[in-house]
């Protein structure tokens, strides 16, 4: 039976120095910086290198509007460039675009494997098992180079960001090495501490898992569980059953925060619980379509009903 495993996420964090946050309850959003020995005034070559790391292309333009603001011709403009630029961010390697070039590959050279025939025969079978139609909903670490950045002008990004220094490097050669890694780790442990706040017990939810799933099947999934909470909430009916198939079926997703908000907002009197719930959903639909450039304007009408 699958249980939770309860990872000591602390150790991810190791040698980084939070300068604002809390690192056992990160934003999912941060700057990470450190200090390069030999940088210059040359922006290839910054004394303190930086990267904005966020889940998706909206929360990291939500970084970048904090220290520059814009108004909504730019907001689109950046994220139109954002949204080109998703290949490049990090998938799961895991996911099945990798497990697909690897059966394409060894479906043409198999034979020319020098590995055991049972090997052979082992990774064919599994191999077997990758479906052809896609299936899960990808998953984006997005990390954007700060030029310019000052580790002693801090505050415009203290009010929604992480500020986190990593070791010094000697030189920026290393610098790039050293913040992507850092930024996996980081962004990684936030997912499991959301992971974590959602709750999960030994009983194993008979939910499919995000991953199993085509995405359409998926929406329509969660439509549903979601639907059913709202009545649960609003009617007192037993909504712990409903939280663990959600928690099962979201497993490993980027946009936990959402279900998270989902499922607080539930639990309040906001006089426009209903809607909100309507729109943090239809957030989730976006990034799973990964049509990110119509997330910022949804995420001021957010904003605007919660604070109204």
């Amino acid at each position: 039976m699958a249980r939770y495993v309860d990872y000591n996420t602390a150790t991810m964090l190791e040698g980084l120095e939070f300068i604002a946050g809390d690192p056992n309850m990160l934003a999912g959003r941060c700057v990470l910086f450190a200090r390069n020995a030999s940088g210059t005034d040359n922006p290839f070559n910054p004394a303190h290198p930086a990267l904005a790391v966020a889940s998706d292309p909206a929360e990291l333009l939500d970084i970048l509007s904090s220290i520059m603001p814009m108004n909504d011709e730019m907001r689109d403009s950046i994220m139109s460039k954002l949204r080109e630029s998703t290949e490049m961010w990090t998938r799961t390697m895991f996911g099945q675009g990798m497990f697909h070039a690897v059966r394409d590959v060894m479906k043409h050279g198999m034979d020319n494997i020098d590995v055991p025939d049972d090997i052979k025969d082992q990774m064919r079978e599994q191999m077997a098992f990758v479906p052809d139609e896609e299936t899960g909903v990808p998953f984006h670490g997005c990390f954007l180079p700060l030029v310019g950045f000052d580790p002693d002008i801090i505050e415009p990004y203290k009010s929604s960001s992480d500020i986190v220094k990593a070791s010094d490097v000697p030189n920026i050669t290393y610098a790039g090495l050293v913040l992507a890694g850092h930024a996996q780790h980081y962004l990684a442990t936030y997912f499991m501490q959301r992971e974590k706040a959602l709750g999960w017990d030994e009983e194993e939810s008979e939910m499919p898992a995000f991953r199993d799933l085509p995405k359409q099947e998926f929406l329509s999934l969660l439509d549903g569980k979601v639907s059913e909470l709202m009545y649960a909430y609003e009617t007192g009916g037993e909504t712990e059953r409903l939280l663990k198939d959600l928690r099962k079926l979201t497993s490993g997703t980027y946009f936990l925060r959402d279900i998270l908000n989902l499922a607080h907002l539930a639990e309040t009197n906001h006089p426009k619980k209903i809607e909100l719930m309507g729109l943090y959903l239809k957030r989730i639909h976006l990034l799973v379509r990964e049509r990110y450039e119509e997330i910022p304007p949804l995420d001021r009408e957010i904003r605007s009903m919660q604070d109204g």
